[in-house]
């Protein structure tokens, strides 16, 4: 079969035009399959990638990490192993107080001591021996800042001497008791002669002397 000229011309243009209409086609193609591809590499990246991170988030975990550190003073006495100045975690128990002094000496009457209850900022702990006077109702764990403290700096000082029930019980490690054995002693015995004298009187050991000393005159 013999084509003129026309014809090929125009079979020409046909496998050309077959040609371009495959290439657009097969690119389109290539192009959705990249598209396709570079989508799901980001919802991988999406879910595969570090969280985002939110401002102020830091500072307020450090801010939550200081608060439970928070250290409180506590200062121990009487009978353990190492008495003095320590600083605890806030939320102590009075148990860790004893355990951070080095524990109980033998002769410690365990009885007077509450283990199992929190201690607080700027308490003072005294620890009594077995027979050694105590007095009823007074905690050998001071929970406040009101019976035993070193808050009295700028007061007048008391007179032992002249002082009523109510003065007297200011004092730190004073309670309603030991105020009345102190009237009692200089109704009994007369004035006391120095400051050290009111050692005297019966349940006042030096311990408690040393906590009310820069209180006191005569």
């Amino acid at each position: 079969m013999t084509f003129t000229k026309e014809q090929k011309v125009v079979v020409i243009l046909l496998v050309l035009m077959i040609l371009a209409i495959v290439s657009i086609l097969s690119y389109r193609k290539e192009q959705n399959h990249q598209n396709h591809r570079h989508v799901l590499i980001n919802e991988e990246d999406e879910v595969f990638s570090d969280p985002p991170v939110v401002k102020g988030i830091e500072n307020e975990d450090k801010s939550e990490y200081d608060n439970k550190t928070e250290k409180i003073a506590i200062h121990i006495e009487g009978a353990v192993k190492n008495p003095g100045l320590y600083y605890l975690q806030d939320n102590s128990r009075y148990d860790d107080a004893v355990k951070i002094a080095g524990g109980l000496l033998e002769g410690a009457d365990r009885s007077k001591v509450n283990l199992a209850k929190k201690i607080y900022d700027e308490a003072f702990i005294y620890i009594p021996l077995i027979g050694e006077v105590w007095e009823p109702g007074m905690e050998s764990f001071s929970e406040n800042n009101q019976e035993i403290q070193e808050g009295h700096s700028g007061e007048a000082l008391v007179n032992i001497n002249t002082a009523t029930q109510e003065e007297l019980m200011k004092l730190s490690g004073i309670g309603e008791v030991y105020a009345q054995r102190i009237i009692d002693y200089r109704t009994t015995n007369g004035a006391f002669q120095s400051i050290e004298d009111i050692k005297k009187v019966s349940g006042i050991g030096n311990i408690t002397f040393e906590n009310m000393k820069e209180q006191i005159t005569k």
